[in-house]
């Protein structure tokens, strides 16, 4: 999901990984925490790219919903007693090859383009969130789910805009034309061009102030979808994850040692997986083994 020239970059170069900001941060502290604009935003490109609808295995070839698959969680949320640590069932388990197909031929459960939209239950759905003290509806629903609940932790945390964060990481900004869009995408197109844009019924010109103050997470969505047409995170929120996620090797570095140990014991000869459908390959049940469901005492949520 990163710009692979990003990714290379930073694989490659010792300076680079060295360079970022985030990176920096990271090798100096002892136990520094991991930056907001990582866990708040440049992580959360994950939300747009689910679809209301999945196949999660052969025994159920009708399409399950998000209502039904967050069931779980939300039971034990909601402190119900009668369904909370209830064990997911075999035809609940989901089976990850209906995810990462070995060919293009099978069928598989595709994501949704990362762009700055998500899927209808994610904005009014009551299985994913917990009701309010007083027992009403979700307080995240009634604002408009997850993606409200998105941008307000980023807001309350005063996390910086995406033009700041496209500065500090010396990225070319998107212009003002392109964060506008026109009326079925981007700011001017909230909704599309079939429902009315909330932001045009602002006391103030909501869309030129969001195109010049834009809030970091809608910054990194509307990014993939201009410049990487939704296939991949743009140039910034790649910089952002890889800056991140090889801060990290590097400070894990002093137990490397041990990890080619490990990695013999566990895969053998044949070394680690190399892509995500090897990986599920090597985790998979072999065909006709019946797993049974899990026990009781191990919540499902």
């Amino acid at each position: 999901m990163i710009d692979r020239r990003v990714w290379q970059a930073y694989s490659d170069s010792a300076s680079t990984r060295a360079g970022g900001p985030f990176g920096r941060r990271i090798a100096g502290g002892e136990e520094p925490p991991v930056p907001m604009e990582f866990w708040l935003a440049a992580m959360r490109f994950g939300h747009a790219m689910i679809q209301p609808l999945y196949v999660i295995n052969d025994a159920q070839p009708q399409p399950a919903g998000l209502r039904a698959m967050m069931g779980f969680r939300s039971a034990a949320a909601l402190n119900r007693g009668d369904v909370a640590g209830r064990p997911v069932t075999n035809d609940w388990l989901v089976d990850l090859r209906r995810f990462f197909p070995a060919s293009d031929e099978q069928d598989f459960n595709p994501s949704r383009l990362i762009r700055p939209a998500m899927a209808l239950a994610l904005y009014k759905s009551r299985a994913l969130e917990p009701a309010d003290d007083l027992g009403a509806e979700p307080v995240f629903e009634r604002f408009g789910g997850l993606p409200f609940r998105d941008l307000a932790r980023g807001y309350l945390r005063g996390m910086p805009n995406g033009q700041h964060m496209a500065e500090l990481y010396e990225t070319a900004p998107l212009t003002r034309e392109e964060l506008i869009g026109d009326n079925r995408h981007g700011l001017g197109g909230m909704y599309g061009s079939a429902t009315p844009n909330p932001l045009n019924e602002a006391p103030i010109d909501a869309v030129t102030a969001l195109a010049e103050d834009t809030p970091l997470l809608y910054y990194l969505l509307r990014e993939a979808e201009v410049r990487q047409g939704g296939k991949r995170l743009g140039p910034l929120g790649s910089k952002i994850l890889a800056d991140i996620v090889f801060s990290i090797f590097e400070r894990k570095s002093a137990s490397n040692d041990q990890l080619g140990f490990w990695q013999s014991l566990v895969f053998g000869a044949s070394g680690p997986p190399a892509t995500m459908r090897d990986l599920v390959d090597f985790t998979a049940a072999p065909e006709g083994v019946i797993r049974s469901a899990r026990p009781a005492s191990q919540a499902s949520v």
